[in-house]
């Protein structure tokens, strides 16, 4: 199916004027737009978006109502292992905050730029998110912004807390 379709496929630099204020991300951001499938949608389209929210990466899709993918975009984000904590896997809520709003606007930038005014073209009528696992992190409510690095599904940090709770039972 892939192998027949037109794709264009791009990296892209976030803008810093009315559209986001972000700071760019650290890693390139890669965007695909697969010709065929958004030249064939008929005016006022209906798509459905997709946050995928990986333990490397943060992703945007575009799918069609016969769940085809229109347009992607997907940047990589900062690994933090502490120092002197073996074991420890952490990432930056803020970044990935960020990384997920620059790949949205990535994707309907890249779109705009191929096909002119999108909004003639595509509704995005509901955005679903998928995430990583058991990944926490703690945010203040009045503030929005976290306490702490979020701690990834694979730090081992709380295994003996868990241990104890379990009572050496594994099944538990």
């Amino acid at each position: 199916f892939f192998d027949t379709m037109t794709m264009t496929t791009s990296t892209f630099t976030p803008t810093t004027g009315t559209t986001s204020k972000l700071t760019g991300p650290k890693f390139a951001i890669k965007t695909t737009v697969y010709d065929k499938t958004y030249s064939s949608l008929e005016p006022n389209s209906h798509v459905v978006g997709s946050i995928d929210q990986g333990t490397s990466s943060s992703r945007f899709l575009l799918f069609t109502k016969n769940g085809e993918i229109m347009a992607s975009s997907q940047v990589e984000h900062t690994q933090i292992f502490p120092a002197m904590r073996v074991g420890w896997h952490e990432h930056d809520p803020m970044e990935i905050w960020r990384n997920v709003l620059t790949c949205i606007e990535a994707l309907l930038t890249s779109l705009t730029l191929k096909f002119g005014n999108i909004s003639e073209k595509i509704i995005i009528d509901a955005v679903g998110i998928t995430n990583q696992r058991e990944t926490t992190v703690a945010w203040n409510a009045k503030t929005g912004k976290p306490y702490y690095n979020a701690i990834v599904w694979d730090d081992l940090r709380t295994t003996d807390i868990a241990s104890l709770i379990a009572d050496g039972d594994q099944d538990r």
